[in-house]
């Protein structure tokens, strides 16, 4: 009788044990690595589609712009050929670029570039290039003060390319609004 207890007691730590193992191995992709070297290439790649996609839209905007605008809907202009883009990273590029640089963050869009690139890198190597906490707290502060200061100083209405995009163009108004004109340039040169 007492045989038939252990016998049972082993079986089902047996089946424990192999259940626990199953279920390791279905995390172990977060555990050994693979994951955040794949990631960290991804990032990498991401990077320099996006340096083509916004290098390109500094010279193709005015003509890729009104298809963009035409078709609100994501799946609708990437799956559109119908219209035709100039942009190097094709419709995706276009599309990504357009809201990165016009309804995003103008200029200061190029900062998500070393960005994703050293945190790519970050997570490809053993040793960290930078710290990604302290990057990401730098990228988001020179985004929140370079893309205002683009906006007031390349104002829209005196170019025609949106410098400080979506982002500038409401925080000048929010400024204009609280501190008026002189105040706005006050502060735009006390950040610079």
């Amino acid at each position: 009788m007492a045989k038939q207890k252990n016998n049972s007691q082993q079986k089902s730590t047996k089946k424990s044990i192999n259940n626990k193992q199953k279920s390791l191995s279905i995390f172990s992709i977060f555990k050994d690595g693979r994951l955040k070297k794949i990631v960290g290439l991804l990032l990498l790649f991401f990077s320099i589609f996006l340096t083509v996609a916004l290098v390109s839209y500094l010279s193709t905007w005015q003509t890729d712009q009104d298809k963009v605008f035409n078709n609100n809907h994501f799946f609708n202009f990437i799956f559109d050929q119908n219209h035709p883009v100039i942009n190097n990273a094709g419709r995706l590029g276009a599309y990504v670029s357009h809201h990165l640089i016009y309804r995003g963050m103008g200029i200061a869009s190029f900062l998500l570039i070393p960005f994703f690139i050293v945190f790519g890198l970050n997570l490809l190597l053993k040793n960290r290039i930078y710290s990604s906490l302290k990057l990401f707290f730098y990228t988001t502060i020179s985004i929140l003060i370079l893309s205002p200061i683009f906006s007031y100083f390349f104002a829209k209405e005196k170019f025609e390319f949106a410098y400080g995009g979506a982002l500038g163009n409401k925080i000048v108004d929010r400024l204009n609004m609280i501190a008026g004109d002189i105040g706005t340039l006050f502060i735009i040169i006390a950040l610079c």
